[in-house]
């Protein structure tokens, strides 16, 4: 009997497996940086969106000098199962002439990208963002204007976490 609840198991992680692969993102240039090419991979809900649904963006780790945005592909496929519009971020890099600053710069371009490109990547609600690690430093340096000098992004997060009576 436990071979049998171990052999099906074993078919059941494989068949998961298998069906996360076939999801596939659709890839998109979102700027253009010297002669980087820097994409966003979008993973769309399986079920059509409701009137509404948001959309989240998803930083990789690599302690700025390493990673790619295939790192969070896991994360945007499963906020994609549950109706977000996931999009994972290619920044760059430090080294070779970049810096963690030209990543921030990076990070704030793929929020205007998206939300500029909402309509056809069919987002219909608020833009969140998902870091990890140096992703999630970037992310969140992103919105103090005290820090990255523009207050853009700040601006969008007040408006992000208003509540439908304007109330902050």
């Amino acid at each position: 009997m436990k071979v049998g609840t171990l052999l099906l198991l074993i078919l059941l992680v494989f068949v998961v497996n298998v069906r996360a692969d076939e999801v596939k993102p659709r890839a998109y240039t979102y700027r253009t940086a010297g002669a980087d090419s820097l994409h966003a991979y979008v993973f769309s809900p399986a079920s059509p969106a409701k009137a509404g649904a948001g959309a989240i963006l998803l930083f990789h780790g690599g302690g700025w000098d390493s990673g790619s945005a295939e790192w969070v592909f896991a994360s945007a496929k499963r906020f994609a199962e549950w109706g977000l519009v996931a999009i994972a971020i290619d920044y760059r890099l430090a080294g070779n002439d970049a810096t963690p600053v030209d990543a921030l710069d990076d990070v704030c371009a793929s929020f205007e990208w998206a939300r500029a490109n909402a309509q056809s990547l069919g987002i219909a609600g608020k833009v969140a963002g998902y870091g990890v690690s140096a992703g999630g430093h970037l992310l969140a340096t992103a919105f103090h204007p005290e820090l990255t000098g523009d207050n853009r992004l700040h601006a969008y997060f007040v408006e992000m976490v208003k509540d439908d009576s304007g109330a902050a």
